[in-house]
């Protein structure tokens, strides 16, 4: 099992759309200011395409799982 993640910081525009939007899509910042409108950066992320990983499901009720769910505890 993986650790859990932690996010710090995002909570204004800075660190939560600017901070993305450049390691994204790799524009400067000045074209980020000037170049392109708040209304499409706004778009883009919106309709931005992610994938997500599938967790393993663990049969609880099999007691062949009982070691692997005690570490996953500890």
């Amino acid at each position: 099992m993986s650790g859990s993640n932690r996010v710090i910081g995002g909570r204004s525009i800075w660190g939560g759309l600017i901070d993305v939007v450049l390691q994204k899509y790799h524009w400067t910042y000045d074209y980020l200011l000037w170049g392109i409108s708040y209304q499409n950066v706004q778009m883009l992320l919106a309709d931005n395409m992610s994938t997500t990983t599938e967790e393993e499901v663990i049969d609880a009720d099999d007691p062949n799982n009982r070691e692997r769910i005690k570490e996953m505890f500890s």
